[in-house]
């Protein structure tokens, strides 16, 4: 996406020097007030969304996969310490007979690699997340292996080299997989006597599925997992069958499903277990959408690293009955927050939540991910104060048109009226910029309790083309509680034109000025 090159030129200002720049991964943000003193000099950077980012590309390594939660942390910091690398279009980066021990990460941008120089068959590309140089940096190939790496257009590299990941980590036998213990007796495939429940509860359902329901509510059995200790969280073990579970109330339901209330076995963890039956899908033609949202969520949802923003998926499997995505349990939503206090929101939670939203996305956008359903009925609250994305029912993973050199679009129209981008209720199809669309509208409601086209008859049976007309003949009018700098914001992430709409890294530099200067991404920081 090159997001981070757009960001660090939009961060430029008359007041900065070029110099201040030089890391096109760095966006400062200032301390706050508890930080101040004696911290360490690289708090700074882990207070930016980006310093998060390039620690998301070292743990998505599987060549760092046996490091442990500090050393990636120590690792990633040495890294930033150590620069970027800019290579201008047609540069040599690596070539034969001129072996290396760096091993280079791609920033943004596109790396080509080929045999030998001057040989014009291409090998293969290198694309932002993408690493080469691995095999020289762990000594595992001669000169003669050493391959021709030439950039195909602009980009920036993060470099790790021998040196800086032995004075950051160790000696690099630390790469490799560390023995377990297993306790004599243990026995990997024992389950709980209770876990027979979330079978016998589900058989009943499914016989009888108007009895049985249980009282409905969102409040948790227990506390989700905290955000504090993010370079140390452990990922639950994975979810692969009823056994693994036990199951309680039903506590919610929607078109095609019901979600009951639920633990893991192994580890005593609540969670949400989406049921949707095999009949139901296959009557309401659903079965194709599904599908599509149980493949998003095993192959980018639950791969490392995980996103703090997405609610985490523990599991996903189906039987000869059903579907079933087992997800963390949460509090609420923003939408019943909302309706329970309306405008009880104060605007320095608002701008916590929205920087939580847009963390979520650009996580979804990075990897192609067009989400499609933005509101607040999709955005559950932990307990720990913390938004989360949830339901990828309408969600699509975009395919890259290489012809075009950009990201084909989503043509069906779906999604909710009063959040949708006006080229989707248009049915020119949407991209990115629809989802930050929606970003506007749920500012704009959060401050309010309502969104700004909203017709107040009712949105009726038209598909959108109210809201729509709405939207052509009237701009959004902001009522004297939200800020200016609010505004601003909104303003620029409800622009009809796509092309010149707000992306989400713009949305950032414009969020840092939000409310009084504060950090976009909230989080403690473990020193």
């Amino acid at each position: 996406m090159g997001s981070w090159s757009k960001l660090a030129e939009l961060g430029k200002s008359p007041e900065r020097s070029a110099g201040e720049f030089a890391n096109p991964f760095v966006t400062e943000s200032p301390l706050r007030e508890e930080e101040k003193g004696p911290v360490s000099p690289t708090l700074t950077r882990r207070n930016s969304g980006w310093w998060w980012r390039t620690r998301d590309l070292v743990k998505a390594m599987p060549l760092f996969k046996h490091l442990t939660p500090e050393q990636r942390t120590a690792l990633c910091d040495a890294m930033w310490r150590s620069g970027v690398q800019k290579v201008a279009q047609g540069d040599v980066i690596l070539q034969s007979q001129q072996p290396t021990t760096v091993l280079y990460i791609v920033g943004n941008g596109e790396v080509k690699a080929s045999r030998g120089r001057g040989h014009n068959y291409e090998e293969s590309r290198f694309l932002a997340g993408d690493i080469f140089g691995d095999a020289a940096f762990l000594g595992t190939c001669g000169e003669a292996d050493a391959k021709y790496v030439a950039s195909s257009e602009n980009v920036n590299l993060l470099l790790c080299t021998r040196e800086i990941f032995q004075e950051a980590v160790g000696d690099l036998s630390c790469l490799q997989p560390k023995k377990l213990s297993v306790s004599p007796g243990s026995s990997k495939g024992s389950k709980s006597p209770k876990s027979a429940n979330a079978f016998s509860r589900l058989q009943n359902w499914f016989r009888h599925p108007d009895k049985g329901g249980g009282k409905a509510g969102m409040d948790a059995a227990g506390s989700p997992r905290s955000l504090d200790n993010l370079d140390t969280m452990e990922v639950p073990s994975t979810v692969n069958c009823l056994m693994d579970l036990t199951l309680d109330d039903k506590i919610g339901e929607g078109m095609s499903c019901n979600v009951f209330r639920g633990t893991v076995v192994c580890s005593s963890t609540p969670c949400a277990v989406k049921v949707m039956k095999n009949a139901t899908l296959k009557r309401e033609n659903l079965e194709q959408m599904a599908k599509k949202e149980s493949d998003l969520i095993t192959k980018v949802l639950q791969q490392q690293p995980v996103c703090p923003f997405i609610t985490y998926v523990h599991g996903v499997f189906e039987d000869k009955w059903a579907m079933y995505i087992v997800m963390e349990l949460a509090d609420s939503n923003l939408e019943q927050l909302v309706l329970a206090q309306p405008g009880a929101l104060d605007a320095s939670r608002i701008q916590r939540y929205a920087s939580h939203v847009v963390m979520g996305l650009e996580h979804l956008h990075d990897r192609g991910v067009l989400y499609r359903d933005l509101k607040p009925a999709n955005l559950l609250l932990c307990s720990n104060d913390t938004l989360k994305l949830t339901d990828f029912g309408l969600s699509k993973r975009l395919s890259w048109g290489r012809s075009k050199g950009d990201y084909e679009r989503a043509m069906t129209a779906c999604g909710t009226s009063s959040y949708a981008a006006p080229e989707v209720l248009d049915n020119k199809g949407g991209s990115f910029p629809a989802d930050c669309w929606s970003l506007g509208i749920l500012i704009f409601y959060m401050f309010v309790g309502y969104t700004p086209f909203a017709n107040q008859s009712g949105l009726g049976d038209d598909g959108g083309h109210t809201i729509f007309n709405i939207m052509n003949n009237r701009r959004c009018e902001f009522p004297s509680c939200i800020p200016s700098t609010a505004r601003d914001l909104v303003d620029g992430l409800l622009v009809h034109d796509e092309s010149k709409r707000l992306t989400l890294a713009q949305a950032i530099l414009i969020g840092r000025l939000f409310i009084n200067s504060m950090e976009i991404l909230p989080i403690e920081i473990v020193p």
